[in-house]
């Protein structure tokens, strides 16, 4: 008996310090970014690929100017809701960022002349977001940058990723 309670207790033990933690790593109050397909697809019938990582960026094919690509994307909060996802273009002048209508029923959608922020108008840990990118010229630099920010009380809360979308001319 003796034995048997000896074994419940260090069970009780490791439960305690297993469900207890005293505060949150890093990962889980960061939010994720999600792609969930290395392909592109554009009005003009092209399939663009999708290359990289979080840490160093990612890159998409080359788009031809005049072209729309529609770009899924999903972030999670982890274990936290998120707030919002803000989006925003490096050069403005040579693209443009498009909202499908179906985000009017998702987001509150602001916007200024560099990007959009998007709130979330209900509470979600994980949410789908398509936009579509309208490239007007041709642009060797150009990139999008796509933020999201949870409702995490800890400092770790906002996370964003790169993607570098170049532009070539339109072909003769």
């Amino acid at each position: 008996m003796v034995n048997g309670k000896w074994i419940n207790s260090t069970w009780l033990v490791a439960l305690l310090l297993v469900a207890c933690k005293p505060s949150a790593t890093l990962d889980e109050t960061t939010p994720k970014f999600y792609f969930p397909s290395d392909s592109v697809y554009t009005a003009f019938h092209d399939t663009l690929r999708l290359s990289g990582n979080v840490r160093d960026g990612f890159r998409l094919d080359s788009i031809t100017a005049g072209d729309t690509a529609t770009l899924h994307v999903e972030v999670d909060g982890v274990f936290h809701p998120l707030a919002g996802i803000g989006i925003s273009l490096s050069e403005p002048d040579v693209a443009e960022l498009l909202c499908p209508a179906q985000a009017d029923s998702l987001f509150d959608i602001t916007s200024d002349s560099t990007g959009h922020w998007f709130a979330l108008r209900q509470q979600r840990t994980r949410i789908p977001f398509t936009f579509l990118y309208h490239a007007k010229q041709a642009s060797k630099r150009i990139g999008v940058t796509v933020t999201a920010t949870s409702e995490a009380s800890e400092a770790n809360r906002q996370a964003s990723i790169s993607l570098h979308m170049p532009i070539a001319t339109l072909p003769e």
